[in-house]
């Protein structure tokens, strides 16, 4: 078109339509001449029938001759449409030739279904991997399951929504699977809808033990003769454990029947049915120092017995002044053999002061030497139920009672000679912080022996550090224990 001024308006075509998805397209166009004006604007339009202007939808996409690009957008998937490229001077608006296009229908989302993790007797973890999601916005998606082949949405024994605010594709979820019976075999997909509707992946199979499951968790301490193992119960499987503990040999795999020994956790009744995991030490004993050791955890109920994984260890000679952790219970090492592989451990810190036992009764806890204050200490204890003696201590026990409040029965109260080599060895090896984790720990003295003088007194260690034999029962005196290893 020209005017009378000589000026016409721009002329223009139209690019072929590129890009097209369900909501969106990309064309643009070409502007070959201005007309005798400068052009002041220039873009796309487009509308559901032929012709479309500027009143339509449209882009705006600067100014000038040239080439140029163009967005569509806020299409309708499935809908045909018509596009024109236009360019507007001071003469009017012209219009590029027609090309139409139909935005593409969204087809449904592809996805894959995860293999199944952590398998328990009621439990499992899956999820999925959304690789496309067909061109529409994702409203739901996660696992279901069933007895029966091919699960979905609508037919299943369970199902999770696991939706949340979609990132990129691909999209993967991860899906906690619940509810499970044990000994039962399932079917479970992956699934992910949009409006195209719902899509599954691959099905995978899996049946939850009956079996509990155990493991096997990183050893504790190591110091001669004994090692601390440890594990950890996440399932007790189908009606309930009867038995849970460690076996070890010096082959690979030991077994509740194949090892060179077994400890039983002799407070799994009171454990069974803990509605979370639960993890607990157990001492292995009787080791032969620089042995390699294999170590598993192990779990029994009605099913059988499981086992956790297979690790080692080596058997470690104990030195004085390390510091072990045995059954929750902390000490130093204050006396260890020529071999490292037997010796005593001392508390880390003092329980309160009491008094010693029964008094006006000789109990016959009357050694003195190394190795007696297991045997004095229960001495003791059985004449104290003999006798039905009560402690007049705020504590309300006697010193050997208050040692095995700390672990039953492996702290006892030490002889006289034990407690005078205890405190002889407290500075014995700075660098482990011997003195620091015992004797600074320890208070004040006075401090009782298990080694009894005669009816009424008692061995023990004074408030000049010297031991003496003094002492009345009845006295409050510190409790230090010890326990052999």
């Amino acid at each position: 078109m020209r005017s009378f001024s000589g000026i016409s308006t721009p002329t223009v075509t139209t690019d072929v339509v590129v890009n097209i998805s369900s909501t969106s397209a990309t064309s643009g166009g070409t502007i070959g001449t201005d007309g005798g004006a400068a052009v002041t604007a220039r873009g796309v339009c487009w509308n559901t029938a032929t012709a479309p202007t500027i009143a339509n939808s449209k882009t705006t996409d600067g100014t000038g001759i040239g080439s140029y690009a163009s967005s569509i957008t806020g299409l309708t998937s499935g809908t045909k449409y018509y596009v024109r490229a236009y360019a507007t001077n001071s003469a009017g608006t012209n219009y590029g030739n027609e090309v139409s296009f139909t935005a593409i229908a969204p087809v449904k989302p592809t996805l894959t279904t995860d293999a199944i993790t952590s398998l328990a007797a009621t439990t499992a973890t899956s999820g999925g991997n959304i690789t496309a999601d067909g061109g529409a916005l994702l409203t739901a998606y996660g696992v279901c399951w069933n007895t029966v082949t091919a699960p979905t949405i609508s037919t299943n024994a369970g199902i999770t929504n696991d939706f949340a605010v979609t990132g990129p594709i691909p999209l993967p979820f991860v899906s906690g699977v619940t509810g499970l019976t044990p000994g039962t075999t399932y079917h479970l997909r992956a699934y992910a809808t949009t409006s195209a509707g719902t899509s599954y992946g691959n099905e995978v199979v899996f049946t939850p033990s009956n079996l509990p499951v155990v493991s096997t968790d990183p050893m504790g301490s190591l110091v001669g003769g004994i090692a601390e193992g440890n594990y950890t119960v996440t399932s007790e499987g189908a009606g309930g454990m009867t038995d849970v503990g460690l076996c070890w040999g010096t082959s690979v795999d030991p077994t509740i029947t194949t090892n060179s020994g077994i400890i039983r956790d002799p407070y799994y009744d009171y454990l069974t049915g803990f509605s979370v995991n639960y993890s607990f030490p157990l001492d292995m004993t009787s080791l032969t120092v620089g042995t390699l050791y294999h170590v598993r955890a192990y779990a029994t109920n009605a099913s059988g017995t499981a086992y956790g994984a297979d690790i080692t260890f080596t058997a470690t000679a104990a030195i004085l002044g390390q510091y072990a952790l045995l059954n929750y219970q902390g000490g130093y090492v204050f006396d260890v053999d020529v071999t490292g592989t037997h010796g005593l451990i001392a508390l880390a810190f003092s329980p309160s002061s009491t008094d010693w036992g029964c008094t006006s009764t000789v109990t016959g806890a009357t050694g003195t030497a190394l190795g007696t204050g297991m045997a004095n200490s229960t001495t003791i204890l059985s004449d104290i139920t003999a006798n039905g003696c009560t402690s007049a201590a705020p504590v309300g026990v006697f010193a050997p009672q208050l040692c095995q409040w700390y672990d039953t029965p492996n702290w006892y109260l030490p002889s006289k000679d034990e407690l005078n080599l205890l405190w002889t060895n407290r500075n014995a090896d700075a660098t482990q912080t011997l003195d620091a984790g015992l004797s600074a720990a320890i208070g004040i003295a006075p401090i009782w022996s298990s080694s009894e003088v005669d009816a009424t007194h008692a061995w023990s260690l004074d408030g000049n550090n010297t031991m003496v034999n003094t002492g009345l029962k009845t006295d409050q005196n510190n409790v230090w224990p010890i326990r052999s290893f």
